[in-house]
C-alpha cells in the first residue's frame, strides 16, 4: 500500500514525532522526580564545654543566628581515662547535663536554626599527644557496648528535642574500620535521624562504611602552609571525588583555625600558650571561603567553634569579638551552590 501523506505535507509527521517524543520525555521526568537538594548548610559548631554543667548557652545561640548561620552543631564531650580505657562518660565540670542539652536544643530551634548533635571522646591522660584518633581499648567489645549505650541515649534526646541529624563517630581513626559500625547505624535507623560520620582530614578516604551513612562528614584541618589557595585546590577535589562516588551530601563537620601564628601549619592545635593572632585567623577564613564557595564541592560546613571567651587576646578557635566573625558572616552570605 502506498504511503499517504498527512495534511500539510511531509513536515507534519516530523512535528508529530517530535511532540510525541517530548511528551514521553516529560512523562518519564514526572514518573521519576529528582529529589530536592538540601540548601547549603551554613553552620557553626557550638561546643557544650562550659565548666558549669547547667550553663545557659542562649546568648551564644543568639550570636550564631545573628551571623547568618542556618545550622548549629551541638558538640557533647565524653571522657575516658586514656587510649586503653573501655568506657567513657560525661565528666562533671566538663560535660553538659541532660537538661542543658535539651534546653540548648530548644533555644537553637526557637531561633530558626536546624540542629545536629555530635559526641566527641576526650582523654583525661593526653601524655605524648594522645587523642581520640589513637584509641586502642583493652577490650573493644566493652568499649563499643558502652559507646553504643551512651550514643543511643543521646540520639533519643536529639530526636525528642527536634534535631534532624546525628554524628555517630568523630575522628575515630584507629577504630573506623571496625566491622561493628554498620550494625550500630542500622540499630539507630528507627529513630528517623539522618546519620553522619565525621572522618578526620587525613583519614576520610580510608573510612570503609560510607555506604551506611546519610551524610559524609570530614574535618577540615588540612595543613595550609604558605599558600592556602593551593592547599585547598588540592583538598577540595579529593572531597568532591568522595561525594561523587557515594552520591550523598558532604559536610565539613569542623573547619576553623585557632587565632595563633601556627594556624597555617597546625590548624588542629590550639594547645599551650601562644600569642594571639586574630588577623591571621580572619585571613585563613577568607582563603577558605574564596576557594570553597565557587568550587561546588561542599553541601555545607560548620565553623569550629563558637564557644570561647573571644576577643583580641583569645588565641583559641572562637570567632567571638574577632575580625573573623565578620569574615564568617560574609562567607555565609556568598552564593554557595551544592554539587
Amino acid at each position: 500500500m502506498a504511503f499517504q501523506p498527512f495534511p500539510g505535507g511531509a513536515a507534519w509527521p516530523r512535528r508529530l514525532i517530535l511532540a510525541l517524543a517530548a511528551g514521553l520525555a516529560l512523562s518519564a521526568c514526572r514518573s521519576k522526580p529528582t529529589p530536592p537538594r538540601d540548601p547549603v548548610w551554613r553552620g557553626v559548631a557550638l561546643g557544650l564545654f562550659a565548666s558549669v554543667p547547667d550553663y545557659d548557652y542562649a546568648d551564644l545561640i543568639t550570636e550564631i543566628a545573628a551571623r547568618g548561620a542556618t545550622d548549629v552543631l551541638l558538640v557533647v564531650p565524653w571522657y575516658q581515662a586514656d587510649t586503653r580505657a573501655t568506657a567513657m562518660a560525661p565528666k562533671p565540670g566538663f560535660s553538659p547535663d541532660d537538661a542543658t542539652v535539651a534546653r540548648t536544643l530548644r533555644e537553637a530551634r526557637s531561633r530558626g536554626l536546624r540542629v545536629g548533635l555530635m559526641p566527641i571522646v576526650r582523654l583525661e591522660d593526653r601524655s605524648g599527644g594522645a587523642w581520640r584518633g589513637q584509641l586502642a581499648p583493652d577490650d573493644f567489645n566493652k568499649w563499643f557496648t558502652n559507646y553504643e549505650t551512651r550514643l543511643t541515649a543521646l540520639a533519643q534526646q536529639a530526636k525528642a528535642g527536634g534535631a534532624t541529624w546525628l554524628v555517630v563517630g568523630s575522628e575515630l581513626n584507629s577504630l573506623q574500620a571496625r566491622p561493628e559500625w554498620p550494625g550500630l547505624f542500622q540499630r539507630l535507623r528507627p529513630l528517623g535521624l539522618r546519620l553522619a560520620w565525621s572522618a578526620n582530614w587525613d583519614a576520610f578516604e580510608a573510612f570503609p562504611h560510607w555506604g551506611h551513612v546519610d551524610l559524609l562528614g570530614v574535618t577540615g584541618y588540612f595543613p595550609l602552609g604558605a599558600d592556602p589557595a593551593a592547599a585547598w585546590a588540592e583538598a577540595l577535589p579529593r572531597m568532591r571525588a568522595l561525594r561523587l562516588k557515594h552520591g550523598k551530601p558532604l559536610l565539613l563537620t569542623e573547619v576553623g583555625w585557632p587565632a595563633r601564628a601556627t594556624a597555617r601549619e597546625r590548624p588542629w592545635d590550639d594547645g599551650g600558650p601562644a600569642e594571639a593572632d586574630p588577623t591571621l585567623q580572619a585571613r585563613l577564613w577568607q582563603a577558605f571561603c574564596d576557594a570553597a564557595a565557587p568550587a561546588h564541592t561542599l553541601d555545607g560546613f560548620f565553623a569550629w567553634n563558637w564557644f570561647g571567651v573571644g576577643g583580641p587576646r583569645d588565641s583559641g578557635y572562637s570567632l567571638r569579638g574577632k575580625p573573623g566573625a565578620a569574615t564568617l558572616s560574609q562567607c555565609f552570605a556568598r552564593p554557595w551552590q551544592a554539587p
